[in-house]
Protein backbone atom coordinates (compact mmCIF):
# COMPACT_ATOMS: atom_id res chain seq x y z
CA UNK A 1 0.00 0.00 0.00
CA UNK A 2 1.34 3.76 -1.01
CA UNK A 3 0.77 6.98 0.37
CA UNK A 4 0.22 9.74 -1.40
CA UNK A 5 -1.01 13.14 -0.99
CA UNK A 6 -3.36 14.88 -3.02
CA UNK A 7 -5.02 18.12 -3.58
CA UNK A 8 -8.83 19.52 -3.83
CA UNK A 9 -11.20 22.04 -4.01
CA UNK A 10 -12.34 22.88 -0.56
CA UNK A 11 -16.04 22.48 -1.63
CA UNK A 12 -15.04 18.54 -3.19
CA UNK A 13 -13.39 18.08 0.29
CA UNK A 14 -16.20 18.86 2.38
CA UNK A 15 -18.40 16.62 0.02
CA UNK A 16 -16.00 13.80 0.50
CA UNK A 17 -15.46 14.34 4.49
CA UNK A 18 -19.67 14.15 4.13
CA UNK A 19 -20.33 11.33 2.12
CA UNK A 20 -17.09 9.11 3.22
CA UNK A 21 -16.88 10.31 6.99
CA UNK A 22 -13.21 11.51 7.69
CA UNK A 23 -11.59 8.07 8.51
CA UNK A 24 -13.25 6.42 5.61
CA UNK A 25 -11.76 8.92 2.47
CA UNK A 26 -8.60 7.25 2.06
CA UNK A 27 -11.05 3.83 1.33
CA UNK A 28 -13.90 5.72 -0.58
CA UNK A 29 -11.23 7.68 -2.96
CA UNK A 30 -9.59 4.35 -3.67
CA UNK A 31 -12.95 2.84 -4.79
CA UNK A 32 -13.52 5.57 -6.71
CA UNK A 33 -10.26 5.73 -8.57
CA UNK A 34 -10.30 1.64 -8.95
CA UNK A 35 -13.97 2.25 -10.17
CA UNK A 36 -13.09 4.94 -12.92
CA UNK A 37 -9.96 3.18 -13.69
CA UNK A 38 -11.78 -0.16 -14.87
CA UNK A 39 -14.13 2.30 -16.83
CA UNK A 40 -11.60 3.30 -19.01
CA UNK A 41 -9.65 0.06 -19.30
CA UNK A 42 -12.89 -1.63 -20.41
CA UNK A 43 -13.55 1.58 -22.81
CA UNK A 44 -10.04 1.43 -24.20
CA UNK A 45 -10.27 -2.40 -24.66
CA UNK A 46 -13.83 -1.76 -26.37
CA UNK A 47 -12.70 0.66 -28.74
CA UNK A 48 -9.36 -1.41 -29.53
CA UNK A 49 -11.71 -4.45 -30.33
CA UNK A 50 -13.84 -2.02 -32.75
CA UNK A 51 -11.02 -0.99 -34.75
CA UNK A 52 -9.55 -4.18 -35.26
CA UNK A 53 -13.25 -5.45 -36.73
CA UNK A 54 -13.29 -2.32 -38.66
CA UNK A 55 -12.48 -3.51 -42.43
CA UNK A 56 -11.97 -0.62 -43.65
CA UNK A 57 -9.22 0.88 -41.16
CA UNK A 58 -7.35 -2.53 -41.41
CA UNK A 59 -7.65 -1.77 -45.54
CA UNK A 60 -6.04 1.23 -45.18
CA UNK A 61 -3.14 0.17 -42.76
CA UNK A 62 -2.57 -2.67 -45.09
CA UNK A 63 -1.88 -0.16 -47.38
CA UNK A 64 1.17 0.75 -45.40
CA UNK A 65 2.56 -2.83 -45.27
CA UNK A 66 4.85 -2.52 -47.89
CA UNK A 67 6.43 0.86 -47.27
CA UNK A 68 10.10 0.26 -45.81
CA UNK A 69 10.67 3.14 -42.94
CA UNK A 70 14.49 2.15 -43.46
CA UNK A 71 15.99 5.24 -45.73
CA UNK A 72 13.61 7.79 -44.63
CA UNK A 73 15.60 9.53 -42.10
Amino acid sequence: MRTMSITIDERLYTLLKKTAGARGMSRYIAEALQEKLQSSEQSLYREYISAKEDRDRQEVLSDWDGIEAEGWR
